[in-house]
């Protein structure tokens, strides 16, 4: 189900759209006013290998998303993305990034743009091994760079190179002699490498979530998101 404004009320209904039960959801309400672009979407993701993604004003679906993994959808993004500098092999026009993680570990990212069908654009698998239960975009522009009224950034070199896709994993694989697993990546929006990776500590994680602040449109433009876990023992 669909809904727009307001608690409780369905804009659209699609019974039997996934084949599957469905596993994670995403939503995106976001605005580029320099150039003329706004996005109200909403995707969903299953067992069934699919991602769905839905029109919410028109209560349409736009897309159907085969992943090519076995395993269940455990974790949604969309985002905003403004276009790549002109030089660069990025997308020149504003998109919308989809990245979708899997219970195995596997992260896949797509491109939406208003005018073709989404576009792979990288697929990799989480170092930490475990289930992606988070995915957030972050964009801190560098200095000088400059932001439209509604948050985003306008990339330069320096912000394009700076774009982090940041995933969290719940896997422990390759750890040895009691390291702690490194749950968090990231990496560039750019090449898609892993520029780092990062440890949790204080126990074994049970999930995770990324709290982006309310003033700024996905991907952040000025404030980094905090990410909230809760571990197995109880502990947030």
């Amino acid at each position: 189900r669909a809904g727009d404004e307001g608690v409780g009320m369905i804009a659209s209904e699609h019974a039997g759209a996934h084949r599957g039960c469905v596993t994670s959801v995403a939503f995106l309400r976001a605005a580029m006013s320099p150039h003329g672009v706004e996005a109200a979407l909403g995707v969903s993701g299953s067992d069934d290998q699919a991602l769905l993604v839905f029109d919410l004003r028109a209560g349409a679906m736009l897309h159907r998303v085969l992943t090519a993994n076995p395993a269940r959808v455990s974790s949604l993004l969309l985002a905003m993305m403004p276009p790549a500098p002109p030089d660069s092999t990025g997308l020149q026009e504003p998109s919308v990034l989809l990245a979708a993680g899997s219970a195995d570990g596997c992260v896949q990212v797509w491109a939406l743009t208003s005018a073709e069908e989404p576009v792979l654009q990288a697929t990799w698998r989480h170092g930490a091994g475990g289930s992606v239960v988070a995915i957030v975009g972050v964009m801190a522009p560098a200095d000088g760079a400059s932001c439209d009224d509604a948050g985003a950034a306008a990339l330069s070199d320096d912000t394009h190179e700076y774009a982090r896709l940041i995933t969290v994993s719940l896997g422990n694989e390759g750890v040895r002699g009691g390291a702690t697993p490194r749950a968090i990546e990231e990496h560039s929006l750019a090449n898609w490498h892993l520029v780092r990776s990062h440890a949790i500590r204080g126990g074994t994680l049970a999930s995770a979530h990324f709290d982006e602040p309310e003033d700024a449109a996905p991907p952040a433009a000025a404030s980094a998101p905090r990410l909230l876990v809760a571990r197995t023992s109880g502990v947030l």
